[in-house]
């Protein structure tokens, strides 16, 4: 059965708080505060209209906690980085030639199964926060505070933030949210690159489609020809059936069905602030704009500090390394991740979905400094030829590809 808003609203309540954004037949919003205050799936058209977000029936019904990922599902949450690296918070302290494999891997319980506080509801956001204390794979110790602010946008304010004409959005279904997520430093030292540095990391965990193509432009003016355009080996080298780099239009294509584990990453100096998904078989449109910090002139040339918490060199902002491998530079990571899952080495899987991510720079707070980062999520339905159009319109606008050429 293909679920809609009315079947996942319905299922949730019975095994979790909820709280639900937006008017009854129009756009709307489902939250779990249990789950981090993440996102749980949302609607442009109501009850009875399409769920977006993929949630974990099976996992959520059991209600046990499972050691490695407590993968409930959600097309947007927060969470933190890296993954991978010397600095990992996702594997235990260990010697720097131990392996980083899947058997080790646990996702912190402040990012898996901690419940967020609620701090205020309105008909249109909800706020919540929470505080936790973790070390990384360096044995550095870290005392956090979060806080995470999840809005209902309209047509008009989308419209805004990407920066189109106020009509440009007219008669197409939508669902917009934009989350500000907050990390600060609540330990009395200052977060510093030699023992480990954090990062905010916003996922979205869309439901799989035979037809459904990730697509993620990348910059390539100013851009050092040594500079790889995408990275995509982090579970082995994928085949031209798999992605797609189109040279000539800019952008990357990466399959999103949810049946073969694969992902792929840009750095920052690639690049840009959107990456998108569309959906041919139910003829919708996912887009994302996060907050891509640009470089500054205003920043220690000794340290590359920035007043604002984040870290420079010469050509880029410093981001972690979310490969599941030290590598020779831990702040060379990427900007932003396309996922689509699969079986892995174990030959299980974590589900079927596929996900779109953004992550904030490498983050060297001082005690008490905070840092956020924005995350907007649009759900476009393109099912009619006048919606179709204007839908298409902003795909080459912001993607610089039509969508008649996604394709596998």
């Amino acid at each position: 059965m293909i679920k809609n808003f009315s079947n996942d609203l319905a299922f949730l309540q019975q095994h979790t708080d909820t709280i639900v954004l937006g008017e009854p037949g129009q756009a709307a919003l489902l939250l779990a505060p249990a789950y981090q205050g993440r996102v749980m799936t949302s609607t442009a058209g109501g009850a009875a209209d399409h769920s977006f977000g993929w949630i974990n029936y099976d996992l959520i019904r059991q209600g046990k906690v499972v050691p490695q990922i407590n993968l409930y599902g959600g097309e947007e949450r927060f969470w933190l980085a890296p993954e991978g690296g010397r600095f990992s918070i996702f594997f235990p302290p260990a010697k720097l030639s131990d392996p980083l494999d899947f058997a080790t891997w646990r996702v912190p319980t402040c990012i898996d199964t901690d419940p967020f506080q609620v701090i205020e509801v309105g008909p249109r956001f909800a706020v919540f926060a929470h505080q936790a204390s973790l070390q990384n794979r360096a044995g550095t110790e870290f005392q956090l505070g979060f806080e995470r602010r999840v809005q209902l946008l309209d047509a008009t304010e989308v419209a805004t933030a990407i920066d189109g004409e106020a009509t440009c959005l007219d008669g197409v279904p939508l669902v917009a949210h934009q989350s500000e997520n907050t990390l600060r430093n609540l330990g009395g030292v200052a977060w510093q690159p030699e023992t480990g540095l954090m990062s905010i990391w916003v996922l979205g965990m869309n439901a799989p489609s035979p037809q459904a193509t990730l697509i993620v432009p990348y910059q390539h003016c100013g851009v050092a020809a040594a500079e790889p355009i995408v990275n995509a080996d982090y579970f082995g080298v994928l085949g031209p059936d798999r992605l797609r780099v189109d040279q000539e239009q800019h952008v990357i294509l990466l399959r999103g069905d949810g049946e073969f584990r694969s992902k792929l990453g840009l750095t920052h100096p690639r690049a840009k602030p959107f990456l998108a998904a569309w959906d041919q078989q139910r003829q919708v449109f996912t887009l994302v704009q996060y907050k891509l910090p640009t470089m500054s002139p205003e920043f220690d040339t000794r340290t590359g500090r920035r007043a604002d918490g984040l870290v420079q060199s010469s050509d880029r902002i410093a981001y972690v390394n979310n490969l599941w491998r030290v590598v020779d530079d831990e702040y060379r990571g990427d900007v932003i991740n396309g996922y689509n899952d699969g079986p892995n080495e174990s030959g299980g899987k974590l589900g079927g979905f596929f996900e779109l991510e953004s992550l904030s720079p490498a983050l060297a707070l001082a005690p008490q400094q905070a840092y956020t980062h924005t995350h907007l999520t649009v759900h476009l339905e393109a099912n009619t030829p006048a919606a179709f159009a204007k839908v298409d319109t902003l795909c080459q606008r912001l993607c610089g590809v039509s969508l008649t050429a996604i394709h596998f």
